[in-house]
């Protein structure tokens, strides 16, 4: 029996070592992901903002348009183009954060009875920091604002179908 203790006690302290590494591990990626977010947080909020008016504009001139049905293919289809790409970017950029929260998820499979402060202090520090790009800590890139995004400009979009029904929208006189 003395024996058993003595391995427990072994494997408990290689187990916190393990955590530990591991918990430091994440620090230095949380550390580079904020390096990278100080350097590029400008050119992420200047370009999701050109990118959301790019989108909403271009709806409001697609659907105001009267146009053949060749250019009207060209026009929606490269915008369906452009915002593939637009999408596909901000995909990416939010799998920072859907990469956290898998780690997250996984160590809730644990049973409490193999949990020790390391593995503690590692569930804590990936529940309370949040691992995104962000515009200037304004917003955080994430699946969750994508989505957001995504239904206030398909609101947008019912809203400007009703009003180009209703012929309310008229584009100003640039002169």
């Amino acid at each position: 029996m003395a024996e058993n203790n003595g391995s427990s006690r072994l494997s408990t302290t290689q187990s916190e070592k393990f955590w530990c590494s591991m918990r430091t591990d994440f620090l230095n990626v949380l550390g580079l992901v904020r390096m990278v977010d100080e350097h590029v947080y400008i050119l992420i909020m200047i370009s999701s903002v050109n990118n959301f008016y790019y989108i909403c504009n271009t709806i409001l001139e697609g659907i105001s348009r009267e146009a053949n049905i060749v250019d009207s293919i060209q026009y929606w289809s490269s915008f369906l183009f452009v915002l593939t790409r637009i999408m596909k970017s901000m995909f990416c950029e939010a799998e920072i954060n859907e990469a956290a929260s898998n780690i997250l998820m996984s160590l809730h499979e644990f049973p409490a009875s193999q949990w020790n402060v390391e593995l503690k202090r590692l569930h804590q520090a990936l529940s309370t920091e949040t691992v995104a790009l962000s515009g200037n800590r304004f917003f955080y890139i994430t699946r969750r604002l994508i989505f957001g995004m995504i239904g206030t400009t398909f609101i947008y979009l019912l809203v400007m179908i009703d009003q180009v029904r209703d012929n309310v929208v008229q584009t100003p006189n640039p002169c």
